[in-house]
């Protein structure tokens, strides 16, 4: 941890060293994360329901790899459960390290977003003090909630990503960095669909900066791009035939009250949906945050 805090506060170095300098503090950050969260990596048994739940998932969709066919994920999407691929192929007890391991794996892919991006913003020596925080808060936790593969930190990456991408097309356009916002932005609803609301209100502030930058023509590349992973999505369903097994469990239950509204009432009978009122829809406190 040491070397971490010493290492960012060197100053920038020039020339071929430069790329080496950079690359090799983060991957000292990963060391870090990894040498203190080995003990909790390498425990036997799971450190909370869902890291069991997404791992199971995970080992189903090797023998049926049509997500809502085989998996109902609740309100973690498709993209959590295709993520932990890798430790479905390991056996037993063995997959929960691998599981762990993947999550230490985002929080690192997390960190370095957000230490680029705000280089980008400031300068490196800036990112890296600012990076340090949530560095520590990371290696040094022991909650299980925070140490365990949940279902947030692929849309944390996700939108992380989405908003070094959004950072580089305001330091220098480029049409990668709209194709890459874009995608990424689209793909979060379907890791977790309450961090939706967060990946509409950068998709706008985009929009916006872009407009204001004058190139109010790359707003139709943004719409399609974001839309691909639903169009990719949709015609999984539409093709397997499990276009109301994703529509009842992930989109309608996952939006009702979870006062006032059971689960059932979004079950089908011969007449169609059972009757609900749409005042009972809401916004959690995930997607308030969001919007805020």
């Amino acid at each position: 941890m040491l070397l971490v805090v010493a290492w960012g506060l060197r100053r920038d170095q020039p020339g071929k060293m430069a790329k080496l300098d950079r690359w090799g503090w983060w991957a000292v950050l990963a060391g870090v994360i990894v040498a203190f969260r080995w003990p909790v990596i390498t425990l036997p048994h799971e450190l909370y329901p869902d890291e069991s739940q997404l791992l199971a998932g995970a080992r189903t969709l090797l023998h049926d790899p049509v997500f809502w066919r085989s998996v109902d994920g609740g309100t973690a999407g498709p993209l959590d459960y295709y993520a932990l691929l890798p430790a479905a192929f390991f056996p037993g007890t063995t997959g929960y390290a691998v599981t762990r391991l993947t999550a230490v794996l985002m929080v690192w892919g997390l960190l370095v977003a957000a230490g680029e991006a705000l280089t980008l913003a400031a300068n490196r020596t800036v990112a890296r003090l600012a990076v340090l925080p949530a560095l520590a808060f990371a290696a040094l936790t022991t909650s299980p909630e925070f140490v365990h593969y949940s279902t947030e930190l692929l849309p944390g990456l996700l939108l992380a990503l989405a908003v070094l991408a959004m950072v580089r097309q305001s330091v220098r356009a480029a049409r990668a960095n709209l194709w890459a916002a874009a995608l990424l932005l689209g793909a979060v609803p379907f890791a977790k669909l309450q961090a939706a609301p967060i990946a509409a209100a950068l998709g706008l502030l985009l929009v916006i900066q872009e407009c204001v930058a004058g190139r109010p023509k790359n707003t139709w590349l943004l719409l399609g791009g974001a839309l691909i992973p639903t169009l990719l999505f949709a015609a999984l369903v539409t093709a397997t035939g499990q276009a109301e097994q994703m529509l009842i469990p992930y989109f309608l239950q996952n939006t009702q009250r979870k006062r006032g509204v059971e689960p059932t009432a979004f079950a089908l009978n011969p007449q169609g949906f059972n009757d609900y009122r749409f005042d009972q829809f809401y916004l959690g406190r995930t997607e308030t945050s969001g919007i805020l």
